[in-house]
């Protein structure tokens, strides 16, 4: 009988862009506990997978969200174009955008931002789900 492979917890943080960087594009995006980077994206109206991606499980060197993860510097990273529009229901999304494989909102030195410290020193399993920012539009702030 062989030993099952521990399995991980790794909680989510959502934030708005408009948070944690000087930009107006109205998106969430999802920060991941094991790689303390930018691993989802989703548009500012859609609070649904804010409330229900809230962690991930990594297990025998497998992420569940390999195959949906943005954040391509992580080695668990397994996104395809094909995986990536299967995840978010389309058969096909035409071309790929130039952005695609690279680091979302990097460093003015072209390095992803760390963002380790928004778990404040506690296991990252234990604070998934946690929503910073606003979803309020720029349009209607005066």
């Amino acid at each position: 009988m062989t030993p099952r492979a521990e399995i991980k917890r790794y909680g989510f943080i959502w934030a708005a862009a408009n948070t944690l960087f000087h930009t107006k594009k109205r998106m969430w995006l999802g920060i991941c506990g094991n790689s303390g980077r930018i691993a989802k994206v989703t548009a500012i109206r859609d609070l649904l997978t804010p409330l229900v991606v809230q962690d991930t499980l990594v297990s025998g060197g497998k992420c569940e969200e390999g195959k949906r993860c943005l954040d391509f510097q992580c080695s668990l990273n397994l996104t395809t174009w094909d995986s990536w529009a299967a995840s978010i229901g389309k058969k096909t999304i035409g071309e790929k955008p130039e952005y695609w494989g690279k680091i979302l909102f990097p460093k003015q030195d072209g390095t992803a931002h760390d963002f380790s410290n928004l778990w404040n020193g506690k296991d990252r399993g234990e604070k998934g789900g946690l929503i910073i920012g606003t979803t309020r539009s720029s349009r209607n702030s005066g």
